[in-house]
């Protein structure tokens, strides 16, 4: 992670967890992650898991979208286990961090 002027800020994860960015994972990924976030278990109806993930493409085809500041935090083994996509509106100067989500299984990690 950066500040404005470009130096690194310290972030301190739970042991092997690391940040990534989300554009490194499908929107069929991300979509299957953001409704186990909202324990909302998508995988088991293929329309509303298609649903989901067309809503994911939207958001990343939307004109203020910037992937380098979509982020996920992910698990040992590379899964996702917790996002947060963040806005920045330049005219306003104003940030939006939304949407924000955890899987159950990894809330709470110190």
């Amino acid at each position: 992670m950066f500040n404005e002027s470009n130096k690194a800020i310290p972030v301190e994860l739970a042991k092997g967890f690391k940040i990534k960015l989300a554009s490194e994972f499908t929107a069929k990924e991300r979509a299957r992650v953001h409704g186990r976030a909202f324990n909302n278990e998508l995988s088991k109806e293929p329309d509303l898991m298609n649903e989901r993930t067309k809503g994911c493409e939207g958001l990343i085809n939307a004109p203020d979208y910037n992937e380098s500041i979509d982020l996920c935090v992910v698990d040992e083994e590379g899964e996702i286990a917790s996002f947060a996509t963040l806005w920045f509106d330049a005219i306003n100067k104003i940030g939006i961090l939304e949407p924000v989500g955890t899987i159950l299984k990894y809330r709470r990690k110190v």
